[in-house]
């Protein structure tokens, strides 16, 4: 009897142990998409990166394409603040 119930406590602590362990809630939460934030250069704004930022979404990527204030069409915002 002792021992039945030994090898049943043990079994217990095995599947909880296991259960709670890092590697099943890694194997349950999803991988992140990668992010990428593609920053013009002067002249041309977000729009340069159309062809490339289509093909990153494709993937399943997140991507950023910011128009920097001062340039492109952001070109009316430029003031003295702005270095």
């Amino acid at each position: 009897m002792k021992t039945s119930l030994t090898k049943s406590v043990l079994r217990y602590l095995l599947v909880v142990l296991l259960a709670s362990s890092p590697f099943s809630a890694w194997a349950r939460v999803p991988p992140k998409p990668p992010v990428f934030v593609l920053v013009p250069a002067t002249w041309q704004g977000g729009w340069y990166w159309q062809q490339v930022s289509a093909r990153l979404r494709a993937t399943g990527a997140v991507v950023y394409t910011p128009s920097l204030s001062g340039l492109a069409e952001h070109q009316h915002t430029l003031n003295a603040a702005i270095n």
